[in-house]
């Protein structure tokens, strides 16, 4: 019984000393937090810091202006981000749920089914090119069908915006407000860009207002990316742009305009990195039209051409040769000849067919431009005019229907040119279409043969048993179709 006793007061003891311990332990550990880590109470009531109390590493003195202005891109930001706008759009849209109602023979007995309208909304953002006129650029897909564009400015102010022109092919339009602002972007400058280019994009993601985003440049002149209807030449990017970047400014850094966001490549809607803006070169020849004539007005200049590689002793290179000057066009009037090799339009150095039907696309008809040519190893200059593509009579808008036994062509119509054989028009789906035909085509030679009749076009596909090799001209660019 005693020996318990005694076991019990040792542990009581033990107990009592840790309490003690412990207590030494907390009075000794809040002495020192409180000698050597002090604050006093008049920067303690406004929240600062005693700054003579630093530690070891922050005993640097403070960056100056002009020092955080080397690590930080605010300074390229403050004269550009103001030239940047916000929009914001209301329209209706006119949608009709029952396709049978569509055609136009139901639609005559069922007057009552008149189109539903649908009320949408928009964001985006948009670009001031002239300050003095109030002009703006941005996408047209942000302004389509909007009844009433609202455009808020950087001082948050608001103003109402006038739809002047737009171009659907590159996806581009001029709105106008009526007040005069301060900032502008120069949209005249040629800029050089190149792969890896660091670059800014300004804009109005999700409508949160001025944000932007920083990335390079991935990739130049990517074509057949669908993202818009004409020759693209689009710059991708992978700074962070979304819904409601579209029509904002892309910028360099120094600050210059070298682009307009325009949309992003993602399966589900959400940025992977792959986003893609309308270079600067687009955006100075379109917006000038917009701005003067309301609409864009495209051209060409008569010539059927192909890529072709240059070889010569010092270096080789690419470029496109003339495969035929179309008779009475521009280009025969300007001097140009078949076999001609075409190096440069305007500066811009071609390379393929694409680089030529995009620079001639970029031009207005009744303008005119410097084709650079190589003839027999010597360089000249031709000034040539863009002109209207060919029309076609009312008499004869009709065109002529195939025999039945050419299998290839029904339905299709054809006429007769001075050029070759013109396809008037083409029935989606049919045979004609099928091997590759469209509307506005100038069939050239048919099975190595050429077609200056219509006698002679059926001639030529019934030379041949099966399949069928046909060279024609599609706008400005020669085309081979080979069906087997």
């Amino acid at each position: 019984m005693l020996n318990l006793t005694k076991i019990r007061l040792l542990i009581i003891l033990n107990i009592f000393l840790l309490i003690l311990t412990s207590l030494m332990v907390s009075i000794i550990f809040f002495d020192f937090l409180n000698t050597e880590h002090n604050i006093s109470s008049a920067n303690l009531k406004n929240n600062i810091p005693n700054n003579n109390i630093l530690l070891k590493d922050d005993k640097k003195p403070d960056l100056t202006v002009n020092e955080q202005s080397e690590n930080s891109l605010y300074p390229i930001l403050e004269k550009t981000r103001a030239a940047v706008v916000n929009i914001s759009t209301k329209g209706k849209m006119s949608i009709n749920n029952n396709p049978f109602f569509n055609d136009p023979f139901f639609e005559n007995f069922f007057r009552f089914n008149a189109p539903q309208q649908q009320e949408i909304q928009s964001i985006g953002s948009g670009v001031i090119i002239n300050s003095q006129n109030g002009f703006i650029l941005t996408n047209y897909h942000v302004v389509k069908d909007a009844e009433v564009i609202n455009v808020t400015l950087f001082d948050e102010s608001k103003s109402v915006a006038t739809l002047i022109g737009y171009d659907e092919k590159t996806d581009l339009a001029i709105l106008q407000i009526q007040e005069e602002v301060l900032f502008q972007f120069d949209i005249s400058k040629k800029t050089e860009i190149s792969l890896g280019d660091y670059v800014l994009a300004i804009g109005n993601p999700f409508g949160l207002g001025h944000t932007v985003t920083y990335g390079i440049v991935s990739g130049i002149n990517r074509s057949n990316v669908g993202i818009i209807k004409g020759n693209e030449k689009l710059i991708q990017i992978d700074a962070n742009i979304n819904p409601g970047n579209s029509g904002g400014a892309l910028i360099n850094l120094k600050g210059e305009l070298i682009g307009i966001n325009t949309a992003i490549l993602s399966k589900g809607g959400a940025n992977v990195g792959i986003g893609f803006a309308i270079p600067i070169q687009t955006v100075n020849k379109i917006a000038n039209q917009l701005i003067r004539y309301g609409n864009t007005k495209r051209g060409q200049i008569g010539l059927s051409v192909k890529s072709i590689e240059i070889l010569d002793n010092e270096n080789n290179s690419r470029g496109i040769i003339i495969e035929s000057v179309m008779p009475g066009s521009s280009s025969e009037k300007a001097g140009l000849l078949q076999d001609d090799i075409i190096i440069a339009i305007d500066n811009y150095q071609i390379n393929t067919v694409d680089d030529f039907t995009y620079l001639i696309d970029l031009e207005r008809v009744g303008e005119t431009i410097d084709v650079l040519v190589l003839r027999n190893g010597l360089r000249n200059t031709f000034i040539v005019e863009v002109e209207p593509f060919p029309t076609l009579n009312e008499e004869s808008s009709f065109g002529d229907l195939p025999p039945v036994n050419i299998k290839y062509l029904q339905g299709a119509t054809f006429m007769k040119k001075d050029n070759g054989i013109f396809v008037v028009s083409v029935e989606k789906g049919s045979n004609a279409y099928n091997i590759g035909l469209r509307k506005e085509d100038l069939i050239k030679q048919v099975n190595q043969k050429n077609v200056n009749s219509l006698n002679d076009l059926y001639d030529a596909m019934n030379s041949r048993n099966r399949g069928v090799v046909m060279q024609l001209i599609r706008g400005n660019v020669s085309v081979l179709i080979i069906r087997n």
